[in-house]
């Protein structure tokens, strides 16, 4: 994942984990359709937003799940997703500061809540959790 960030809270040479924890969607949803897929960031950037002094994430949002046929396969699908996240609070514990941020983003024609919590440390790999909950009307599903 690359990185890019004005007051040096972070380089490009640092490695940023960005991990999906969760990812509700609903079963009708384009996303996952069987509402049992496990989500990834694929070619993820998290960077300064000069605009806003919170955070710009972008990449493709990779959904998985089981083939309901042929056990053993896989279906994929990859939409890409671009989030201003803004920092609603922060805490700092053993050398480590979390920031907690929230923005919103259209994936696949529906409006998802996104929750991260950032983790900064000095000389070491940091790590972005994420949560994205869908915001959409039932009745908008097709």
């Amino acid at each position: 994942m690359d990185l890019e960030q004005q007051d040096n809270d972070f380089t490009d040479e640092s490695q940023y984990d960005v991990s999906v924890r969760e990812f509700t969607t609903n079963n009708s949803d384009a996303i996952c359709t069987t509402n049992n897929c496990t989500f990834e960031l694929n070619n993820g950037e998290f960077r300064g937003n000069t605009f806003s002094a919170g955070y710009v994430l972008t990449g493709e949002l990779v959904a998985e799940r089981p083939s309901q046929t042929n056990e053993g396969e896989t279906f994929s699908t990859i939409n890409e997703i671009r989030v201003d996240l803004d920092r609603m609070s922060a805490t700092e514990s053993g050398g480590i500061r979390t920031e907690y941020l929230t923005g919103s983003t259209d994936v696949a024609g529906r409006e998802y809540l996104i929750l991260g919590n950032a983790n900064f440390t000095e000389n070491e790999a940091t790590e972005l959790k994420l949560v994205g909950v869908d915001m959409s009307p039932l009745s908008d599903t097709n």
